[in-house]
């Protein structure tokens, strides 16, 4: 099962809720708890061609350390993302442990703009 997914994240607008949505789709289907979701990038700005790298070593070092580092100043969700609207989907806000026996999802566009 899938625990947690370190989005693309830029906070924008439109391209936020698109990826929220397509994360919804394809990994909250039958679920019964909200599905973890992130961004290394409140904790260091947009890396811009590194940033799929960056998320992807953030990953690994939240799975040797067995938790999750929590996303800075997410104080109101995008009124666009219907799954943290409903629960679906949970921005992690404080250092959550990894549940064991769980899998990471990582989302990195690429500079034309698709996954």
């Amino acid at each position: 099962t899938v625990a947690y997914v370190e989005t693309h994240g830029t906070g924008t607008k439109v391209g936020d809720p698109q990826e929220a949505y397509a994360i919804t789709q394809t990994f909250c289907q039958n679920r019964t708890t909200p599905l973890l979701i992130g961004s290394v990038k409140s904790n260091m700005g947009h890396a811009e061609p590194a940033s799929g790298l960056c998320s992807l070593a953030k990953i690994i070092i939240a799975i040797h350390r067995n938790v999750i580092p929590p996303n800075l100043h997410f104080n109101e969700p995008n009124e666009y993302i219907e799954g943290l609207k409903d629960g679906s989907l949970k921005v992690v806000t404080e250092k959550t442990i990894f549940p064991s026996g769980s899998f990471i999802g990582v989302n990195s566009f690429g500079f034309g703009g698709s996954n």
